[in-house]
């Protein structure tokens, strides 16, 4: 385990896949393993294939993504491991496909921006409503605050929200 080199001045407002508040988000109806030879974390966007019966999720596919996997670290870590939060293939994860969670964007982003998401390796752009981002899909979610950070920090830790990006309605 490497020496820490950082400290920061002020605590983090959250990590990746954590849910932002304290309304309850939504999940989908499987609860899906991470596909065999896919490398999934917490707070990336996923895609799940269900087929035959069994629920599986990788950072690849095509269309708009299921949702976020949360951070709910339900499996056993060996007592070397340094802070991580992959998930390893084979293992349940809890993808919200409603709500507010914290992600990590790839650039800049700014409260209200729509959140792409590349089809192939899964990264997180944040850009304009009905903006193009070649090789990416225009989610349901948004920035909903910058979680502390300064408005030109690139590659923060953000608010995603479906909540005000449009992704369910309740009646």
């Amino acid at each position: 385990m490497a020496f820490q080199n950082t400290v920061k001045r002020v605590p983090t407002y959250g990590i990746q896949g954590d849910v932002a508040n304290g309304q309850v988000p939504h999940y989908t109806p499987t609860t899906p393993r991470v596909a065999t030879g896919a490398t999934v974390n917490c707070g990336d966007f996923v895609w799940v294939v269900d087929q035959n019966g069994v629920s599986t999720c990788s950072k690849a596919g095509s269309g708009k993504p299921a949702g976020i996997v949360q951070r709910t670290m339900d499996f056993p870590m060996g007592v070397t491991a340094e802070a991580t939060l992959q998930i390893p293939e084979g293992r349940t994860c809890s993808v919200i496909d409603w709500g507010d969670v914290f992600v990590k964007t790839t650039n800049s982003a700014a409260v209200g921006n729509k959140l792409f998401v590349n089809n192939t390796t899964g990264a997180i752009t944040a850009g304009a409503t009905g903006a193009s981002v070649a090789g990416a899909t225009e989610t349901d979610w948004v920035v909903a605050s910058l979680a502390g950070n300064a408005a030109d920090a690139s590659g923060s830790v953000v608010i995603a929200s479906s909540v005000l990006g449009g992704g369910y309605s309740v009646s």
